[in-house]
């Protein structure tokens, strides 16, 4: 998967791609309080409840993403320098994402 080195890249399909193309992903270097205040590249299509696939390039920290906005609900951890295809209960289930500094919504 390609993502700038850092960061965690969101996908909306499965094996780190959108519509067809790796390069359509959504990065976030602290977090995304709330998938549905952005899309994909070259999309009108919000990240909320889409999300199946993502990319943890950050550095240092675990990635979280959560089932509620604002790290509410169920969770899953993606390790770092690590890759995840979503299944149940996540896949295109997610509608927020944290590095693990930021789980107390201060970065």
């Amino acid at each position: 998967a390609i993502c700038p080195n850092g960061s965690t890249c969101l996908w909306r399909d499965a094996n780190w791609e959108t519509l067809g193309y790796a390069g359509r992903y959504r990065n976030y270097f602290y977090y995304i309080p709330d998938f549905s205040a952005y899309t994909y590249p070259s999309t009108i299509t919000s990240l909320a409840n889409t999300v199946s696939s993502a990319y943890n390039d950050g550095n240092y920290e675990w990635t979280y993403f959560f089932t509620g906005t604002y790290r509410t609900g169920d969770w899953a951890r993606a390790y770092i320098d690590v890759a995840v295809n979503f299944g149940w209960p996540y896949n295109d289930n997610l509608e927020s994402g944290y590095y693990e500094s930021c789980l107390d919504g201060v970065c």
